[in-house]
């Protein structure tokens, strides 16, 4: 997952879903492995494990907003969580902001 701020990211992550990911200040992250990165910091869950890729340059990471530009796709991640509305406001808490909202009730 692209992203600029490594330490942001692990606090909004580990906050709102939970996720296992050492501190990025104590926890040498692992050298960029592609041209425009400067760090992987792995992440873990139950059921799911991957990395936030420390992005050079903050145009590397395409906000939703850039989706007009076909140069650049933003990543449009989907979490299933057991209560909708709790985790909406733990992302808002937390400093986020919700772009796509889809509710499906099985």
């Amino acid at each position: 997952m692209p992203c600029t701020d490594l330490a942001r990211v692990v606090s909004f992550y580990t906050t709102v879903l939970g996720w296992e990911s050492a501190d990025p200040a104590s926890t040498p992250a692992l050298p960029g492995a592609m041209e425009g990165t400067d760090a992987v910091h792995m992440f873990k869950s139950a059921k799911l494990s991957g990395a936030f890729v420390k992005m050079s340059k903050p145009e590397g990471v395409a906000a939703v907003a850039d989706a007009a530009n076909p140069a650049k796709t933003s990543v449009l991640t989907s979490f299933y969580v057991a209560g909708i509305e709790e985790t909406l406001k733990k992302v808002e808490d937390s400093g986020g902001r919700v772009h796509v909202y889809v509710f499906l009730k099985s």
